[in-house]
Parts: C-alpha cells; sequence; structure tokens
C-alpha cells in the first residue's frame, strides 16, 4: 500500500481503543516474557492452546490476579497478535473458560470469607469530618482550600474525579483536561430571584459516545459544604490560567486523582477504619446517590445528577432550571 494510506490505516486502528485500555494491553508482553523466563516455556507467537494455559495458569497463580484482570490479559494477547500482523487463534477454549469461570468462583468466595473491605459513599458527616481534618493538616492554606472546593464539587456535581483533575502530574491533554477557561462562575434569574452557578465543559464525557462537549450546572446551596462558596474563598487566591488544568496547587502542578486520594485516606483513616471500608474519590459520586435515596428522589432523577447514562442525563439538562435550584438547596441545607 501507498505508505500514507497505511499510515492512515495504522492511525485508524490505534484509535479504536483508549489509551488506558493500550496501557494495559502493552503490559501483556512484558508479563509473556517474565511468564517465559519464570517457567522455561517457549512464549513466542503465534500462541496455541498449551501456550495459552501456560499463560494463563501463571497469570492465576504465580501472578495471583483476579479472573478478570487475566481476562484483560487475554484480550492484550489477541490485540498483540493483531498488531504483529498473525491471525488470531482461539484464546479462549472450552480449558481456558473453565479455568477463568472456576477462579471467578475462587476469587468471590474468598472475597467473602476475608469481608474485603467496600468503598464508602462520602455522607454530610464524612463531610464535616473531611473539613475539619483538611484544617489541621500542615499545607498551604491555599492548597487546603483547593482541596475542599474539590470535594464540594465532586460531591454536588456528581463528578467522576478525573473530569475535574488530571492523571497525571507532568502531563495534561487540552483536549480533554478541565482547564481555566472551561469554568465559569455565572448568576442565573429563577423565579425573579438571582442564583450563583458553577458552570463545567466537560470536553469527552464518559456517557456523552459522541465525542461531544457538555455543560455541567452545580448551585449554590448555602449549606455547610456549599460548592460555590468554596470555589469562590479558592479563587479569591488561586492563580488560574485559562489553558492550564483548573485545579493547581500553588507550586503550579495539577492536583490528580492519585494525590487527592492520599489526602483523604490521610484525613479520613483516623476516623474511618479502612480495613472495613475505604473512601476514595469516587465515594462522592456514591453519595451524592446514596443521599438522593434517602431524600426518595426518584432512580431516574438520582441516575440523572450522576450521568449514569446519556438518556437520564439529557432528562436531567431538559428538567427546567426551577426544579434544578430546588434539588441543590434540598440537598445543601440538610442538617445530618
Amino acid at each position: 500500500l501507498p505508505e500514507e494510506t497505511t499510515d492512515f490505516l495504522v492511525t485508524a486502528a490505534n484509535h479504536s481503543l483508549s489509551s488506558s485500555t493500550w496501557s494495559v494491553y502493552s503490559t501483556t508482553a512484558n508479563h509473556l516474557e517474565r511468564c517465559s523466563r519464570e517457567t522455561g516455556a517457549e512464549l513466542n507467537l503465534p500462541f496455541d492452546e498449551k501456550k495459552t494455559i501456560i499463560f494463563t495458569g501463571w497469570l492465576l497463580k504465580d501472578r495471583k490476579v483476579k479472573a478478570s484482570t487475566a481476562e484483560s490479559y487475554l484480550s492484550g494477547l489477541r490485540q498483540l497478535h493483531l498488531t504483529n500482523g498473525l491471525d488470531i487463534p482461539c484464546l479462549r477454549s472450552d480449558m481456558i473458560k473453565s479455568l477463568i469461570s472456576g477462579t471467578k468462583h475462587m476469587n468471590t468466595a474468598s472475597e467473602f470469607m476475608n469481608k474485603k473491605p467496600k468503598r464508602l459513599p462520602v455522607t454530610a458527616s464524612v463531610m464535616r469530618l473531611l473539613k475539619l481534618e483538611l484544617s489541621k493538616i500542615e499545607e498551604n492554606k491555599q492548597d487546603i482550600r483547593l482541596y475542599w472546593t474539590v470535594s464540594c464539587i465532586a460531591f454536588f456535581g456528581g463528578f467522576r474525579i478525573h473530569e475535574l483533575l488530571c492523571r497525571k502530574q507532568d502531563s495534561f491533554d487540552p483536549s480533554f483536561s478541565l482547564l481555566g477557561k472551561d469554568l465559569k462562575l455565572v448568576t442565573s434569574k429563577v423565579n425573579n430571584s438571582e442564583h450563583k452557578v458553577i458552570q463545567m465543559k466537560l470536553k469527552s464525557p464518559k456517557e456523552n459516545k459522541k465525542g461531544t462537549s457538555i455543560i455541567i450546572d452545580v448551585y449554590a446551596n448555602l449549606g455547610d459544604f456549599c460548592p460555590v462558596k468554596a470555589l469562590e474563598k479558592w479563587m479569591k487566591t488561586a492563580i488560574i490560567d485559562m489553558n492550564l488544568p483548573l485545579f493547581r496547587k500553588t507550586d503550579g502542578t495539577p492536583l490528580t486523582g492519585r494525590k487527592f486520594n492520599i489526602i483523604l485516606k490521610n484525613c479520613l483513616s483516623k476516623h474511618i477504619p479502612y480495613e472495613a471500608g475505604s473512601i476514595s474519590s469516587h465515594s462522592f459520586r456514591a453519595g451524592i446517590a446514596s443521599l438522593m435515596g434517602t431524600l426518595g428522589y426518584s432512580d431516574n432523577e438520582i441516575k440523572s445528577i450522576g450521568r449514569w447514562s446519556s438518556k437520564c442525563f439529557q432528562d436531567y439538562i431538559k428538567l427546567p432550571r426551577t426544579r434544578r435550584l430546588e434539588m441543590a438547596k434540598q440537598l445543601g441545607n440538610l442538617n445530618l
């Protein structure tokens, strides 16, 4: 084929998977080399059932990965054949399926017996504890305000944490990351009264398969954890660059999801036994859903505020502003 056509086809094929999926698949080759060294088996491509059994057994027994993780590596093995121009063999024969299925049952039983800690939802009580503990940590005051702002917005906006924060500290993709220019703090008139609203522009939300951006409104609620109040307080001293990640620390580095989880654990582990249940950045989404459930909101309203499906999110967008404001006030004025 002409070089230009080849380049186009390679690029198109590479975009069939997300970067995170490619990252998982790329580790398959490293695992193959390690498995070959440790077992003494020749694991060159293409694979047959014997090689697949050796590799799967090594993953499950020696590496002690979960069955679902082993399946991901088998998918990576399939992609490895494809990228090397080889016919894809049957990597999930009846024997392999039995190994995976049986290991899943064993994993389930083990988790039940060991009572693996579950992720806990963030509640109003947890938010109060977090605010108290953040005030005690020995960090720059502006950074502490940043952590609290992210917490309030993540909670009341039902955000996935990497919709707000970068995945890496040393790099970001402006096509996907939340930048300074993607934030607006506006005043909307509802029923002849003015209300402050945070508007976040998400350029590639998970629930939108069309790749178009959406605007998320987060309303002021005048409660103890008001996201607008927290944002305004942080913005008084923060330096916001329109073309850089919005939530950056005082040293200029982006706040990452990993760093945020470490902060949560450092603040809350003294009050919450993490061996029984943990609080992570995703707990904010679970928290707002749990809170709305206790208030008697419908399943569709709960799904819509967290954007758990595109249809539900569209339904939420269609709700009158008066209804959305009412929801925000009810959530913010709780005294739990």
